[in-house]
């Protein structure tokens, strides 16, 4: 049998390497974590610039389609003529001014040009859209330059030429195309389109005018730099990680050898120590009956006892540390956690009267609930409950409450509840890498008319206490959708309705229906709902108190699941 400090010591080292190992591997996750949220930004970012460059280039075209229509005299009357060739120079005056304009107001554009049904350029820089250094005239006889790359101008032209049929459905459709090779976003427009209706007129196009494409060209060069820089810094940061992860191990193990080797030594001295103590006794050579005097000399291996006490209290007190620094670092999380939270109390927002409470099965929770104040004096209310708990639970509600926020703030803040679902669902499925998902629910109350919008991502479905013939009435808010995280692509369905005096809305997670007695007999939906009708006459904040006091007195005070619970009043 082992002696018990090489028990503890082997324990000890075990334990010691796991800490490393987690330690690592959540120091890896941030990494990733971070990364995929700036490369989430990016993305949004990216889409808001394509959307922005998409309805520069219409305004161009309804400018264009506009002179084409309404001059006097424009080149498509005496294209009717027979002197198609001759007419290449009028368009090239009709379209150069407006060009030139645009790109003098669209200070991002790079490129900008008239091409025709063959891909020849009639007006725009002489090198068409793969120009190398070319320049487009303004107004007032300046030059801009173009600083898209080398290609072929045939080629360029009529792969984007040929990309608006391939993809334009109306008329109308602006036609976004990349060039990765120039670092470039080409959108293609249709100008003059046979049979469409004139802008200024409404009689229809005659079908001998030619059909004209407008194109338009950004850099997308310094977007696309950012993302590689982040995507190199990811990489360098994963490999310096799992380097560090690797060399932690490998010291743990040294470490260990070291210690094992010399525990080893330590017992083989202990065993000759303790036979050359019985020599004597073996001989005769000490009393049968020792004096008191001689007990010290009856007993070496006292010392060795004392010793190997020492080693165990030794041990003891390192796991302690260890666990002490473990606690601290859990407690920073738990802290941040903390701050992702609204604050106590109960809050009000014109007809509506807000109040929650969240508490964690530990130290750290994947519960998470917050509100926002929107424009129009309307409000975001959202609560979560992220799969399994400690630090990568927390790690998620922070990644959700940063998209929520993002959210909001890319709409103007006037976000509907499906589009913060959907932004929120992008940063659990790239952070949580599908090992951990978490349950929404979303819903935007406009205080002053009580219409209220509600988009569910598999959270439990809130209820509506309402009084009818004054007796209070429970009524499920039904909407489905998959959880955040299932799928980068989830859609979630809207429900819509309408508030009245005294409607009270209860959201909560699972722990409050979860919390057990001695017994494991579960508190449960029906208990809850009999406490929610006994206290539907409560204020939000007094009811909240006393239904959580409720569930806790029927577990006596203990939780296995994070529980949250949020109640809202409106017009109380």
């Amino acid at each position: 049998m082992l002696p018990r400090s090489n028990v503890i010591a082997s324990v000890t080292i075990a334990v010691a390497l796991a800490i490393a190992v987690l330690g690592g591997y959540a120091y890896f996750r941030t990494v990733e974590t971070s990364a995929q949220t700036a490369a989430l930004v990016l993305g949004v970012l990216a889409d808001e610039q394509e959307t922005r460059w998409r309805q520069q280039t219409g305004l161009l075209v309804a400018d264009l389609n506009t002179r084409r229509a309404s001059q006097p005299g424009s080149p498509s009357a005496s294209a009717r003529d027979g002197r198609g060739a001759a007419n290449t120079l009028a368009w090239r005056e009709l379209y150069t001014q407006p060009i030139a304009q645009a790109q003098r107001h669209f200070r991002e554009l790079a490129y900008a040009g008239v091409l025709d049904d063959g891909g020849n350029i009639i007006a725009g820089p002489d090198g068409g859209p793969a120009a190398d250094s070319s320049s487009v005239s303004d107004s007032d006889g300046t030059n801009r330059a173009s600083t898209a790359e080398a290609a072929s101008d045939s080629d360029i032209a009529a792969h984007l030429i040929e990309s608006w049929r391939a993809e334009s459905a109306a008329a109308s459709t602006v036609v976004a195309v990349p060039v990765p090779a120039q670092a470039r976003l080409y959108f293609v427009a249709a100008i003059g389109v046979r049979g469409a209706p004139s802008p200024t007129t409404g009689a229809q196009r005659s079908s001998d005018e030619p059909r004209h494409y407008l194109i338009t060209g950004y850099n997308t060069a310094p977007l696309n730099a950012i993302r590689a820089d982040l995507e190199h810094h990811r990489r360098t940061e994963s490999k310096t990680s799992l380097l560090l992860l690797l060399l932690i191990g490998i010291g743990v193990e040294l470490v260990a050898i070291i210690l094992i080797v010399a525990l080893a030594r330590r017992s083989g001295h202990h065993a000759e120590r303790r036979t050359a103590a019985m020599a004597p006794s073996a001989s005769g050579s000490i009393p049968a009956h020792p004096l008191p005097q001689q007990v010290s000399n009856r007993l070496p291996g006292a010392g060795l006892a004392l010793n190997d006490m020492a080693g165990e209290l030794a041990v003891l007190l390192q796991e302690t540390a260890e666990k002490s620094r473990m606690d601290r670092d859990l407690e920073v999380v738990h802290t941040v956690q903390t701050t992702l939270l609204p604050a106590q109390g109960e809050v009000e927002r014109g007809a509506l009267s807000i109040a929650g409470e969240l508490r964690s099965a530990g130290i750290c929770g994947g519960d998470w609930w917050t509100y926002r104040d929107l424009a129009d004096g309307k409000l975001l209310l959202a609560i979560g409950d992220v799969t399994g708990h400690g630090a990568s639970a927390a790690m998620i509600t922070a990644a959700a409450k940063a998209a929520c926020d993002l959210a909001c703030d890319h709409h103007e803040n006037r976000p509907s509840a499906d589009a913060v679902l959907s932004m929120m669902n992008q940063a659990v499925y790239y952070a949580g890498g599908r090992r951990l998902l978490m349950t929404c629910l979303a819903m935007v109350i406009d205080p002053e008319s009580g219409d209220l919008e509600l988009a569910n991502a598999g959270h439990n479905f809130p209820w509506l206490v309402r009084m009818v013939d004054g007796q209070p009435t429970m009524i499920s808010l039904v909407a489905r959708g998959n959880r955040l995280g299932d799928a980068a692509d989830s859609s979630f369905d809207t429900a819509h309705h309408r508030l009245q005096a005294g409607d009270r809305i209860l959201l909560y997670t699972d722990g409050i229906l979860e919390c057990a007695n001695p017994h494991g007999v579960q508190y449960g939906v029906r208990r809850m709902r009999e406490a929610i009708i006994d206290t539907a006459g409560q204020a939000p904040g007094k009811q909240k108190d006393a239904l959580v006091a409720s569930a806790l007195a029927f577990s006596g005070g203990n939780i296995e699941d994070d529980l949250t619970l949020v109640t809202v009043g409106y017009g109380t």
